[in-house]
């Protein structure tokens, strides 16, 4: 271990002595990209501080995610500083990252098989393999409700007693979401109701607004708080709030560029089609490369340049019901589709 990453060691050891609830590698945050290059370079090669900060980010259990001590006073970081920061860090974590993406597409096809068992264990090894984090419990209340409270039991011993932050807070309204005996409308009332009891200008109000509103337009302002707070949760809440922002913000003017360099750092090593879906808009094509794992999708691309497209056709659906998010095959078996008629 040399001098600096000594120094950072005992920096989040003292600061951890002092408030042990509270998370502390994110006060090395900053947008100097060679700065942070640096930072996680060494944490990747020290392992005391690689321990350290997985403490902060890896949940072997739930409990953290409701006895953080958030920072909600200020954000102060830019957009820029947020997002810079956040490119590194999901860089820092992709073996992980990409365990759990993958691990994500399987549960979500066991979801829409209607196969919930299957689902909810699926969502079960997330936990153990990668983190435990408030997404996972979303989609436990979500299977529960599905399969008529079949798993309702177990969901609240395991969570029972566990609100205490903000996090806290937010399962309670999680539950509301995911009760499929509750309507659109009236979910929406009572979101409209919580948040007209919070001064709309306190970071609270900008975080449960993010979080629990799906109606209305969303700005920078509650795009720093929810990037902010989040990171505060496991990895994997960071993670998705992360991308969702990356959407959200794509065809930003004045940030397209900079979202777009964001996008082309992370789809080189995070498997999400997410990522590969905003790459190729971004630059307007996609590759053969985008497809070296799947000999399936690379022979469906060959046959459409050769023009067979009934070949396509025949064999579009084995793909598809394995890769069903997979936007670029999906155009290409429609426009196969519209040649053959």
């Amino acid at each position: 271990m040399d001098i600096y990453s000594a120094s950072i060691v005992d920096s989040i050891v003292y600061y951890k002595q002092i408030r042990p609830n509270k998370k502390a590698f994110r006060l090395y945050r900053n947008e100097n990209s060679q700065e942070l290059k640096e930072l996680f370079k060494l944490a990747k090669n020290d392992f005391a501080l690689k321990q350290l900060i997985n403490r902060e980010y890896i949940y072997t259990n739930e409990k953290p995610l409701f006895m953080t001590e958030m920072e909600i006073d200020t954000v102060d970081s830019s957009l820029v500083c947020l997002l810079t920061w956040g490119k590194y860090l999901i860089s820092f974590y992709a073996d992980i990252l990409n365990e759990y993406i993958k691990y994500k597409g399987l549960y979500e096809k066991s979801l829409f098989a209607e196969n919930y068992d299957s689902a909810y264990s699926l969502v079960n090894k997330i936990e153990k393999r990668c983190s435990y984090s408030m997404w996972g419990i979303q989609q436990k209340l979500i299977i529960s409700s599905l399969s008529k409270n079949k798993y309702n039991n177990l969901l609240k011993k395991e969570y029972q007693g566990n609100k205490y932050n903000l996090s806290g807070v937010l399962l309670s309204y999680y539950e509301k979401m995911t009760d499929s005996s509750i309507s659109f409308e009236q979910y929406n009332n009572t979101i409209k109701e919580i948040l007209s009891t919070i001064d709309s200008s306190k970071t609270e109000w900008k975080y449960f607004f993010y979080k629990l509103d799906i109606v209305n337009k969303k700005e920078t302002s509650e795009y720093k708080v929810a990037l902010a707070l989040d990171e505060q949760l496991s990895i994997i809440d960071y993670y998705e709030t992360y991308i969702d922002i990356l959407q959200r913000l794509f065809n930003r003017k004045g940030l397209f560029n900079y979202i777009g360099d964001i996008i082309q750092s992370l789809d080189g090593i995070i498997r999400d089609f997410r990522l590969t879906n905003m790459r190729i808009s971004y630059l307007g094509k996609f590759s053969i490369n985008d497809y070296y794992e799947s000999k399936s999708a690379i022979e469906l691309i060959e046959n459409y340049s050769k023009g067979i497209y009934e070949e396509i056709l025949k064999k579009q659906h084995s793909y598809l019901n394995e890769y069903i998010n997979d936007f670029n095959i999906i155009c290409l078996c429609v426009k196969s589709g519209v040649k053959v008629s």
